[in-house]
């Protein structure tokens, strides 16, 4: 595991040490706040780079959301509602030291929004491990991201999946391709801009796990 000095200068004034974001009713956040946590801030000074998904033949470089493992209890910063929570069941995915028992359970419509995380016009996509826990052919689990500081903030859908797309991790995981940041949502110029993740299962029982960020930095 390494650290990586992706810092842009000018980035830290604004997002760093912002606890919470918050837009106004006209915004796609209406009424709603967006945490940053410790984890938050160290995504926008040092993030911590590591590899976690090379078993599946991906040998990129990636960056851990805030708490993206669901191994803390407390999940700081995380927004859990209509009966999401974190749960300690087996994992049989193995993607490292980070990784143990703890999973994001989402039963049909809860939802989790993430605190933000800070990445950059470098940072195209990311990967992330879910389960449907029960009939798959009829559960539907939506990803969507935002980035609050742009001039009008609003979720965006990146995919629907019902428990037998993409990547079979086994027991009945699955890994998630690419998806894509589209980073310059939140700004064409360089230098970080805040994002946040939400988690919406649209039907079915649902496990998550193992939230990564590509930061396009190669060995």
């Amino acid at each position: 595991m390494r650290r990586t000095g992706l810092i842009m200068a000018g980035c830290l004034m604004s997002l760093a040490f912002a606890t919470t974001a918050h837009a106004g009713g006209g915004s796609g956040l209406g009424s709603m706040e967006l945490f940053s946590t410790e984890a938050s801030t160290e995504t926008c000074r040092s993030p911590h780079i590591v590899n976690p998904f090379s078993r599946f033949q991906d040998r990129r470089d990636y960056v851990m959301a805030p708490d993206g493992s669901f191994e803390s209890e407390q999940l700081s910063g995380w927004q859990l509602a209509g009966g999401a929570q974190r749960v300690a069941e087996a994992d049989p995915v193995d993607l490292g030291d980070a990784d143990g028992s703890g999973l994001l359970a989402l039963s049909a419509k809860a939802t989790a929004v993430s605190p933000t995380m800070c990445v950059d016009i470098h940072y195209p996509t990311f990967r992330v491990l879910a389960k449907a826990a029960h009939k798959p052919n009829f559960s539907e689990l939506e990803i969507e991201i935002i980035y609050p500081d742009a001039n009008k903030p609003a979720w965006k859908e990146l995919s629907k999946f019902d428990g037998k797309h993409f990547i079979d991790a086994g027991e009945g995981w699955r890994l998630t391709s690419d998806l894509d940041m589209d980073p310059d949502r939140g700004g064409k110029a360089a230098g970080f801009r805040r994002v946040a993740f939400r988690f919406t299962a649209l039907s079915g029982d649902w496990r998550i796990d193992d939230l990564y960020v590509d930061p396009t930095r190669r060995n």
